[in-house]
């Protein structure tokens, strides 16, 4: 779950790791700049004018971003897909609203827009299907990183905390299952690389779920349960805060042999006071445990 911030906002606008966490792209009023979290080099930087979304593709020179709407060229309506290593616009597509958050995996690009989320393939761009979803103003969804299983999760409503989950790999009707995750409306959601677990927040912001999800193969029936749950305690005042701007959620998978049983590692920001921003980390695993690290990187936003 990248971090959002709206275009009103000052300094960085959007901030997102790449597939494999061994990247993180940088978006602001001036541009897009791509790191190394391995050299801790810069590996792109185009001061293209303000942009609200960069998402890459793992390690390789496609990138797609939207515009701020700062400037005439660079609308929130019109997605750009780019290839960083010689600069070229490979394609644009033209939206009818506002493009609130962009996924990619290796087969597909995910589009989300306010009331309706658009599925392309990611070879050939081509359209494979239009979800029509309740109203999504923070672009709230996450894809798998995988493509077997190829998970899409959406918020299905807007007054309660439900999400579905859609087989994206394909066309048809694909809705896997619909979660009850939290009372309040979904927030944030992230997979783990192999799309066997799903963390959720609601807007509310005390507590983080973790849900199992059997791998599915083509029309398998998932049936989730939560396999994790902590209860977070906001800070007083900022609970408005932690719902978007300063909650950020995201799954890591540390690189090991097939043999070892080390468990996938779940990591959630939230700011506890103005100046003040912890880093959480939880072990997934049999015996689940949880531990915080309070930095001072300030206010997130």
């Amino acid at each position: 779950m990248p971090l959002y911030r709206p275009p009103s906002a000052k300094g960085i606008l959007y901030l997102a790791f790449n597939q494999d966490n061994t990247c993180i792209s940088i978006a602001d009023y001036k541009g897009i700049k791509i790191y190394s979290l391995e050299t801790h080099k810069v590996l792109y930087q185009s001061d293209l004018g303000a942009v609200s979304i960069a998402e890459m593709l793992f390690c390789t020179s496609l990138m797609a971003y939207v515009g701020a709407g700062e400037q005439p060229t660079l609308t929130p309506r019109k997605l750009f897909l780019v290839n960083t290593a010689t600069g070229s616009v490979i394609q644009d597509i033209s939206l009818p609203t506002s493009v609130l958050a962009v996924r990619l995996n290796r087969e597909r690009l995910v589009v989300v827009l306010e009331r309706r989320t658009l599925v392309h393939d990611l070879k050939t761009l081509e359209l494979l299907r239009t979800l029509e979803t309740p109203s999504n103003p923070q672009g709230c969804c996450a894809l798998s990183t995988c493509f077997d299983p190829c998970l899409l999760a959406l918020p299905s409503s807007n007054t309660k905390g439900t999400m579905r989950i859609y087989n994206a790999a394909i066309t048809g009707s694909s809705v896997e299952c619909e979660v009850t995750a939290h009372n309040s409306p979904i927030a944030v959601m992230a997979w783990n690389q192999d799309a066997s677990l799903l963390a959720s927040a609601s807007s509310k912001g005390t507590v983080l779920r973790v849900h199992r999800m059997p791998q599915v193969h083509g029309s398998s029936e998932l049936s989730p349960e939560v396999g994790h749950r902590d209860r977070l305690d906001p800070a007083p005042g900022i609970r408005q805060r932690v719902t978007f701007l300063c909650f950020c959620v995201f799954m890591y998978t540390t690189p090991r042999p097939p043999s070892a049983h080390q468990p996938d590692s779940l990591f959630f920001v939230k700011q506890t006071s103005r100046h003040q921003t912890a880093l959480y980390a939880c072990a997934m695993g049999p015996s689940c445990y949880m531990s915080s690290l309070s930095v001072g990187l300030g206010a997130i936003g």
